[in-house]
């Protein structure tokens, strides 16, 4: 074979540039989608551990609450805790579904969509948990004054138990107002964190990207 001949079988061989940069592209698409489902992943598996642990300590409250029967206060701040702990449970197994359910063979913006409904979720609920979190204060404080060998209505009294559910209603209160007021001015990377999600700017801006990609599914 002559040499011409050599190269026109080797250039036959080769891709033309438009054959090339639709690989390319397909290729692109396909990492992508390989590093969403590894992200996504890794933040199921940390949701299922969230959700276990947290009926560990349901089924603890409930043998607490078992075994101090005779103490109506144990009882209640063992049944709060546990509800209120069940109750976010329920969203999270939500969300663990909703991330199982996910088709990473679908086209890329609805596959963004979806994700950024499971992220508006995830920061909907955690601006929830951290709104609440200080109501759990006086159940809280029941139950280890109870652990610790001590009767919480005996030794500080109803008007102390209620004082420290007020106090907690106020910390809830205040929280929100200084993570408002302070959001993207402190340096430590948690209360970064803490002031976006309990301001609620988190759950805005997946609100936003989420809307910014339906417009972009309209306009495509």
């Amino acid at each position: 074979m002559e040499r011409d001949d050599l190269r026109e079988a080797w250039a036959s061989l080769q891709p033309d540039a438009a054959t090339q940069a639709a690989v390319e592209r397909a290729l692109a698409r396909h990492s992508l989608r390989r590093g969403m489902q590894t992200a996504l992943d890794g933040e199921r598996r940390r949701t299922l551990l969230e959700i276990a642990g947290n009926y560990v300590v349901v089924i603890a409250l409930g043998s607490f609450a078992a075994d101090h029967a005779h103490r109506p206060a144990d009882v209640v701040g063992a049944g709060i805790l546990g509800v209120a702990l069940i109750a976010l449970n329920v969203a999270l197994i939500g969300l663990a579904v909703a991330l199982k359910g996910i088709d990473y063979e679908t086209p890329l913006l609805p596959l963004q969509a979806s994700i950024e409904t499971i992220r508006a979720r995830r920061a909907k609920l955690t601006a929830t948990v951290l709104a609440l979190a200080p109501l759990a204060w006086a159940p809280l404080l029941v139950v280890l004054v109870s652990l610790a060998g001590g009767d919480a209505i005996a030794l500080l009294g109803p008007a102390y138990i209620a004082a420290n559910a007020a106090f907690g209603a106020g910390v809830a209160i205040a929280a929100w107002l200084l993570a408002r007021r302070y959001r993207g001015r402190v340096r430590s990377r948690w209360l970064s964190w803490a002031s976006n999600a309990l301001s609620g700017h988190a759950y805005r801006e997946a609100l936003e990207r989420l809307a910014s990609l339906e417009r972009f599914k309209e306009i495509a």
